[in-house]
């Protein structure tokens, strides 16, 4: 099976709410295709929906380094430093986001 197969998996997972489940999809994904932005932002997010905050944001920072002009990076690096309570890092980070949306 390929890492879209797993990407899916994990997608539906998060859907049910079914984050461990979800974690290990994605991980399987990333195993398979390491160079996909995609699947770090996926995994990131729900590392954020587990309260795992640091490994959330290396996966959001990975999937900027991958993928800089996509917003989706910037705004899971925007929401695990408001958790953080960082809030003038979050909002630079969701005004990175902002800038990068048509």
């Amino acid at each position: 099976m390929n890492s879209a197969y797993y990407k899916n998996l994990g997608d539906q997972y998060t859907q049910a709410n079914k984050m461990d489940e979800a974690l290990r999809a994605y991980e399987r994904a990333l195993e398979l295709d390491p160079g996909d932005p995609e699947l770090y932002l996926a995994r990131g997010d729900v590392y954020r929906r587990l309260g795992r905050l640091d490994p959330a944001l290396e996966d959001f920072n990975q999937g900027v380094e991958l993928s800089p002009l996509r917003p989706e990076g910037f705004i899971g690096r925007g929401n695990v430093y408001l958790a953080w309570r960082y809030y003038d890092r979050a909002i630079q980070e969701f005004g990175r986001a902002i800038a990068l949306l048509p």
